[in-house]
């Protein structure tokens, strides 16, 4: 029997899931996600599960949960025995009458988050190359609040991403020689093809997938009350 996974309201205990998952019950989150996913399939519900698996470090299972989401997007509808982790190749099609009805409905649901809306979020969490933070960057605005009797503490510890020539540039153009010559000292002495300190993101990947997840999943509560 095919439900109707669009229906206006979604699952009241989505809302304990979500409590769940931002007091770092990732365990309980999942458990009350896939029990309301048993009971009635919801769109919210597949994103409060596929939460609750990122959070987890399970991102295999949370991406067949999100294909899942997928499927019952375009599709509309999902048979009841299916599990909630299926993979897409699991759902059925539904006759052309039940679907036009399941898509306008859906249509009426997400609101900005058909395909392209989604596609759009996925893009603006992508973190840019001018997103990224190098140590001389910091570096440098930590020596322009020095002041010019600093001592050697200011050098950075062998294998500290700070050890780099730049760094060494900046402390001489700075006023301290003797500290740029140190660095460079260690540097010579550094052995060939070790690499000098990279460049580190601003915020991680997943963390910008979780975020674009939650706002989604708001966005569905929003439109669903």
């Amino acid at each position: 029997m095919v439900v109707d996974a669009f229906e206006r309201e979604a699952p009241a205990e989505l809302y304990d899931a979500e409590r769940a998952r931002a007091a770092g019950n990732a365990g309980e989150a999942e458990r009350i996600a896939r029990d309301a996913l048993a009971r009635r399939r919801h769109p919210a519900a597949h994103v409060a599960l596929a939460l609750a698996l990122l959070d987890r470090g399970e991102g295999e299972q949370a991406r067949h949960c999100l294909e899942g989401l997928l499927e019952v997007l375009l599709e509309g509808g999902v048979s009841r025995e299916e599990s909630p982790d299926a993979t897409p190749a699991s759902f059925g099609v539904l006759p052309d009458a039940t679907l036009a009805e399941a898509t306008a409905a859906t249509l009426e649901l997400v609101g900005s988050l058909e395909a392209e809306g989604l596609d759009r979020a996925f893009e603006a969490a992508e973190v840019e190359d001018e997103l990224l933070v190098r140590a001389e960057d910091v570096a440098e605005r930590v020596l322009d609040e020095l002041p010019a009797e600093a001592s050697e503490e200011i050098v950075p510890d062998d294998g500290s991403p700070f050890a780099t020539r730049t760094f060494a540039e900046l402390l001489e153009r700075q006023g301290h020689e003797a500290e740029a010559a140190l660095v460079r000292s260690r540097l010579a002495d550094r052995p060939s093809g070790e690499p000098a300190g990279p460049a580190t993101r601003v915020e991680a990947p997943d963390a910008l997938v979780l975020a674009t997840l939650e706002s989604w999943l708001e966005n569905l509560r929003r439109t669903a009350a």
